[in-house]
């Protein structure tokens, strides 16, 4: 009987802990891969919109592809990546997916052109570390020549900022996705995350650099003491198995 209490016992301190980890790690983010759209293969801001994003100076040049497209419209009409299937560069490898599967951003880097792709997160705890991560890519607009150079997000949290690594891409050519996780830490309850295309050239020389951006999702970084109680609560539950089994 009393191993039968401190079984329980044991498995309602657990529940708790695992209670707590699942909060700590509830997603923050609305819409991350883009999915809830009034259209596809379209410019965000012009002639389509994304749920829980906006894009900030309106109708710039943010787009959002459906799965398998490499083409979408806008303010200047046809708007299309160089890709493996329209004559990109040999070794292209841009075929119109995204590891996150489904739609996927295309924005403008050309700082003529940007303008920061922005969500506002509450539920927030002030001084706690949230992970940001994200699939990104790197290409350029077909139609136009050149290689482009460090392409990155520019990625806010709040008052804090951080970019991604730089990519340099040479002309009709494509850099594949990569993840990336970013830290941050909140200091307001409410916070505006926002995504900012940037490359090179960007100042009358046409040659359009442009990022790509799926699977965005944020979560509280779990405090050392609660993955150390969680740990130690399953060490527990696997010595009072291993006693009852020994016993029995």
């Amino acid at each position: 009987m009393i191993e039968k209490k401190r079984l329980r016992g044991f498995v309602g301190v657990f529940a708790c802990i695992l209670a707590v980890g699942a909060s700590a790690r509830a997603e923050l983010i609305q819409n991350g891969g883009f999915e809830t759209t009034t259209g596809v293969d379209k410019q965000i801001g012009y002639n389509t919109t994304v749920s829980d994003w906006a894009s900030a100076n309106g109708n710039r040049l943010n787009f959002v592809f459906g799965e398998g497209s490499v083409s979408a419209t806008g303010t200047y009409g046809d708007f299309t990546v160089w890709a493996s299937t329209n004559g990109g560069a040999v070794g292209n490898t841009f075929d119109g997916v995204s590891p996150a599967g489904g739609n996927f951003i295309v924005a403008d880097g050309d700082s003529r052109y940007s303008a920061a792709l922005e969500q506002t997160i509450g539920g927030l705890v002030v001084g706690q570390k949230y992970d940001l991560s994200f699939w990104w890519a790197a290409g350029q607009q077909r139609g136009f020549d050149g290689a482009t150079t460090e392409l990155s997000w520019i990625v806010s949290f709040g008052g804090e900022t951080h970019s991604t690594e730089q990519l340099t891409n040479p002309e009709h050519d494509f850099q594949p996705w990569r993840q990336t996780t970013l830290q941050f830490t909140a200091t307001s309850e409410v916070q505006t995350l926002s995504f900012l295309a940037w490359g090179l050239p960007n100042t009358g020389s046409g040659i359009p650099p442009l990022l790509f951006l799926d699977g965005v999702s944020m979560n509280a970084v779990p405090e050392p003491t609660s993955v150390a109680l969680m740990g130690l609560g399953i060490a527990g539950l696997v010595a009072l198995k291993r006693r009852n089994a020994s016993a029995g």
